[in-house]
């Protein structure tokens, strides 16, 4: 609705005319004059609800915009209904459906190391999944090197210094090694303990869910973990925290599920004048 202020000269006017009708032509279009400048003023301090005895107000005149030069305002078209974010428990599930339908699976990846602010290391690569327990990560920037899970042990061979470090997985601290409840039968609510959103957790693409959450089996090690979801319900990023202020990020992008993979590619031999190093 649009408001203006009514006509000021009617009512005035009006009273001019009949104090000349009762006063004499000249006289009343004189007072006729003195009263519109009077009542103008009355009105204004009145802010329009001036109302004189003995008088009858004439009803306002109907305007609109286009009388009094106003802008018109148009009503607000209809707002469509915001879209209500999924339930985190339901996200839970349809990205447990999905993975659970994978035997294998390969992704781009990056992984980045920050020390506080301070980023200190990034590195990318492809990985390889396959069912049950099997991981490879292939780096390729900005050196090569490869970690792969062989049966029960964990391998990090270091071409450029020949050498391959070796650990059992149950003894292994490395940050690769929480992403292998990915090769099993994925359950969140077995391997976590609450789930956390805040509008403090930004996703690097709009659209996504993102969440934190508490692992069990790694709280001496890993006190939290950030998880994004995009819509096709593939994990997109995870950020583990670990007690000492170290923050380990890894960005999966271009994920297959169930490409064809080689069982060949789990194994490794190490090449020739290697030394192994056993931890």
């Amino acid at each position: 609705m649009v408001y203006g202020r009514p006509h000021r000269v009617r009512l005035s006017d009006r009273l001019g005319h009949r104090m000349g009708q009762q006063m004499g032509h000249g006289l009343g279009q004189q007072m006729g004059t003195a009263s519109n400048a009077f009542l103008l003023i009355l009105l204004a301090a009145a802010q329009w609800t001036v109302a004189l005895p003995g008088l009858a107000q004439p009803p306002a005149p109907k305007q609109n915009a286009t009388d009094l030069n106003l802008p018109v305002i148009k009503a607000p078209a209809t707002l469509a209904p915001a879209t209500k974010a999924p339930a985190i428990t339901q996200v839970l599930r349809e990205v447990e459906s999905n993975y659970n339908r994978m035997k294998t699976m390969k992704a781009q990846f990056r992984q980045i190391v920050r020390e506080g602010p301070r980023t200190v290391r990034q590195e990318s690569g492809t990985l390889y999944l396959s069912k049950p327990g099997k991981m490879r990560w292939e780096y390729v920037s900005p050196e090569t090197k490869l970690f792969l899970t062989e049966a029960n042990r964990m391998i990090l061979y270091l071409p450029g210094e020949k050498r391959v470090m070796q650990t059992s997985v149950k003894e292994s601290d490395d940050l690769r090694a929480p992403l292998r409840f990915l090769l099993g039968r994925l359950d969140f609510n077995q391997e976590f303990q609450r789930f956390e959103t805040s509008a403090a957790l930004t996703p690097i693409e709009p659209g996504n869910v993102i969440f934190k959450t508490y692992p069990k089996r790694l709280a001496g090690q890993v006190e939290s973990m950030i998880f994004e979801i995009n819509a096709a319900r593939q994990i997109r990023r995870v950020i583990l925290s670990e007690s000492g202020g170290t923050e380990t990020e890894f960005r999966f992008t271009d994920v297959q599920a169930n490409p064809p993979v080689s069982a060949e590619i789990f194994r490794f031999t190490p090449p020739p004048g290697t030394e192994i190093v056993y931890q």
